[in-house]
This record gives structure tokens, sequence and C-alpha cells, in this order.
């Protein structure tokens, strides 16, 4: 696996929802924007934007829900990653995005609280400078024409209903409303060349009733690429407390599936 991070500066613009196009955003003006971060943050940088925890300056920042944002970063791919698969990890997107890699979709995301991997394996050129741009859509616009028939929402911003973004941009009793954009968490490229570990799931599933050994299982989901199934096993290492272990199986049918014996574990218990 080789990894490239792509945290650092990018670049902002933002207009009316509806008015920019990812084949022409000319005549905007563009500023600097930090990755991971927020477009308000990026603005008050810049000098384009108020603090809104000043005074009643959020009640002028309140015009740009209504707008849509876009980032661009270029960045050059190693040479290394020709041939292998090749995906596009944002940890991070707020919230409703479009994304496109040298000109080429290749994703959408609604969800600013999960992670998104896209596959850009056709659309990167290794070993050359590579463009990506985000459209952030408007959280106002994207969901104005959802259905709420049902929905009792108990306030006065049922926007927030389709939108799944913390709660509290929206206006709280201890937060004023200020409904964010941007890549909030790092981003990074990815490429994987004989399989790649997808997924893991850790857990707990006996104790001794002395307490001085527990029994531990781990499932790690794995998708071959150019490797046969029959050549892939995981292996893992861990530590509890002063406990070290060490586990391991043979990849069948997509997972691999292994126990292990962890002496004097550090244990934990519930309030009651």
């Amino acid at each position: 696996m080789r990894k490239l991070s792509l945290d650092g500066m990018w670049e902002i613009t933002h207009c009316p929802d509806g008015q920019g196009s990812a084949e022409s955003l000319s005549g905007l003006e563009w500023i600097p924007a930090q990755v991971p971060g927020e477009v308000h943050l990026d603005l008050m940088r810049a000098g384009k934007l108020e603090d809104p925890f000043f005074d009643l300056n959020h009640i002028k920042a309140r015009e740009l829900e209504q707008h849509e944002f876009w980032y661009r970063h270029s960045f050059d791919v190693p040479a290394e990653m020709a041939g292998d698969r090749v995906e596009l990890v944002f940890e991070g997107l707020d919230c409703f995005a479009t994304v496109w890699l040298n000109g080429v979709e290749v994703g959408r995301s609604a969800n600013a609280l999960v992670p998104r991997v896209f596959d850009v394996t056709q659309a990167i050129r290794p070993g050359q400078e590579n463009q990506i741009l985000i459209r952030l859509a408007s959280p106002i616009k994207a969901v104005e024409e959802l259905s709420l028939e049902g929905a009792n929402a108990g306030m006065d911003t049922v926007e927030r209903l389709w939108a799944r973004k913390p709660d509290q941009q929206y206006g709280w009793d201890i937060a004023l409303r200020l409904v964010t954009f941007g890549i909030w968490r790092h981003v990074h490229l990815v490429s994987h060349s004989r399989a790649v570990l997808r997924d893991l799931f850790f857990r707990t599933e006996s104790i001794d009733p002395d307490g001085n050994a527990a029994t531990v299982a781990l499932d790690v989901e794995v998708e071959p690429l150019t490797a046969a199934e029959a050549d892939l096993s995981v292996h893992a290492a861990a530590r509890c407390g002063d406990s070290c272990f060490e586990m391991g199986a043979p990849v069948e049918n997509g997972r691999a599936c292994m126990k292990a014996v962890v002496e004097n574990p550090k244990l934990w218990w519930p309030w009651d």
C-alpha cells in the first residue's frame, strides 16, 4: 500500500447555488483554504468575513447558506502508483459534495459524518500533475424540495432533518446558527497492489471468572486484487495493558477470522 496525503493549502471560491459549473468558474475570486478546514475560517483569514462570534455578525453570514462552495487542488502523483488500484479517501466531506479528478466525476457524497472512498484508478495520472475539483452545494438548497410529510421536528429549522450534518449548526440553545461547508477531515490518495483490507471488527468473546485471561476475536474483510485469495492471510499484533498478543488466519470467502487469548487483560466495567 502507498499513501499520499493531500492535506494542506487548497483554494476555494463561492457563488449563489446553481450558478457555478465544473466547466466554467471564470470570474470568481479564489482564496487560500486550509484542509482539513471549514470555509468560514478561510473567509475570515482572507479578510472576506467578519468574526461571526462577535456582535451580530452571524446574521450577516446567513447569506452564505444559499451559496455553493468550490474547492480545487493540484498535486503530483508518484509514478509508482501506476498499475495499482488507486482510491481517493475523504475522511470528512461537509456535506453535499460532487468530486471531479482531472475533469472526470469520480463520486458524490451527502453525509458529513462518514468517510467516503472513491475509486479513481481510471482518472488518475501517475507521474503527472493532477487536479481535484469539489462542489459543495448549499445545504439549504439541496434539501428544499424533499418531503417533510409526517415530520414533527418541534423546531423552526426543519431543513436540518434531511442533512447528515451536526444539528447544532442550525442553531441551538448553546450555539448560534452557522451552517458549515468544508473538507473537515484528512484527505489522502491510497494505492493497493495485491489486496485491500476493507473493514475490521474486534470484540471480546469471553473473560475467565477470575479475570486472569480473556478470549478476543478479530474479523477482517479482505478484497483480493492481483493476488489469489488462497495466497492471502492476515496477521495482527496488539497490546492490552501489559499483555502483548498476536493472531492470524488465512483469507476465506473474503474474510480472515482469528482469535487469541489475552493474559492478565485490562478490564473495564459498566457503571452498574
